[in-house]
């Protein structure tokens, strides 16, 4: 609903929808930087904090970003997301080892009935924890595929590349770009 050319969210959706409503000034302080990278480091999004009528707009944020670099702005924000991408992690093992209300009250015949909907839910939320950890820290959090090359087919494995030196990464791209242009000639 408008009213006077502000957008009115109700509260149930708050932490899901950013306002486009204007927010008042806020300037930039250490310590609310610092509040919004703890709510961070603890799993919140960037747009759920900034929805909050206590907090500056997103925008101002990425505008902080820009424009504090030397205050160490980048590196706070760069380190709560690491953290973040850990904590989404861990929420993971949590929903996954949460089967609290796996099954609804029960049936007719007094059994137990498997809830499909929270199971369906649990593994969205999951999903979610796992795309979003997999961007905040794709080094650590995402899917690493490498292909064994031979004269007859392509074998592929997964590796977890992070630990490999930089200079190793990249002559194993250099090898396998090569494997791939040879294969396809």
């Amino acid at each position: 609903m408008c009213q006077a050319g502000m957008l009115k969210i109700p509260k149930k959706n708050a932490g899901l929808i950013m306002k486009s409503a204007p927010h008042k000034s806020v300037r930039y302080s250490v310590g609310l930087f610092d509040a919004i990278c703890e709510e961070m480091a603890h799993g919140k999004s960037l747009s759920s904090i900034c929805v909050r009528e206590d907090m500056p707009s997103y925008t101002s944020v990425m505008n902080w970003l820009r424009m504090h670099v030397d205050d160490g702005v980048l590196e706070k924000y760069a380190r709560a997301r690491e953290i973040q991408a850990d904590y989404l992690a861990d929420e993971i093992i949590d929903i996954a080892d949460d089967g609290s209300r796996d099954y609804k009250a029960s049936g007719e015949d007094g059994a137990p009935v498997v809830d499909l909907d929270h199971i369906a839910r649990s593994r969205l939320r999951i999903d979610a924890r796992k795309w979003a950890a997999s961007k905040i820290a794709p080094k650590k959090y995402g899917e690493k595929i490498i292909a064994d090359v031979n004269s007859q087919s392509v074998v592929l494995h997964r590796m977890d590349l992070s630990e490999l030196p930089d200079d190793a990464r990249s002559a194993l791209r250099a090898v396998l770009s090569k494997q791939i242009d040879a294969t396809e000639n």
